[in-house]
C-alpha cells in the first residue's frame, strides 16, 4: 500500500491510491539546506514522536487494506538525499527490519 509521507501531494496523478502519514512529514524542515542539520532535526522529532507510534500507525494502515505490505513514499527520486532515506534509516535502526530503496521498475506493484 502506497503511504505518502510528503508534506503535500503530487501535482501530477499518481495513478494509485495513496494513504498519507502525516506524521512522517517534514514539516518546517524543508528550507534546511544542509543535510546533516536537516536529517539532526528530523530524527529529534522522529525520536520525539518514538517507534510505538509509527509501529501503531503501519499496523492500521495495513489493516484497514487486507493487510497489504507498505510502501514510503515522497516523490522524490530514487537515491536522491531526502527525509524518505532519513525515516527509512531511523526504522531499520529502531526495529532491525531493513526498509529498501525500491527502483523505478519495481514500483509497478500498485
Amino acid at each position: 500500500m502506497p503511504v505518502g509521507i510528503s508534506i503535500g501531494k503530487p501535482k501530477f496523478p499518481l495513478g494509485y491510491e495513496c494513504i498519507y502519514l502525516r506524521e512522517a512529514a517534514p514539516w518546517g524542515l524543508r528550507e534546511i539546506a544542509d543535510h546533516d542539520e536537516f536529517s539532526e532535526r528530523y530524527v529529534a522529532r522522529l525520536n520525539r514522536l518514538g517507534i510505538d507510534l509509527f509501529l501503531q500507525r503501519f499496523a492500521e494502515i495495513s489493516a484497514e487494506h487486507d493487510g497489504r505490505g507498505l510502501c514510503l513514499l515522497c516523490f522524490e527520486p530514487a537515491g536522491a538525499l531526502c527525509h524518505r532515506r532519513v525515516l527509512a534509516s531511523w526504522l531499520e535502526e529502531q526495529t532491525g527490519q531493513p526498509v529498501p530503496e525500491l527502483a523505478d521498475d519495481q514500483l509497478g506493484f500498485f
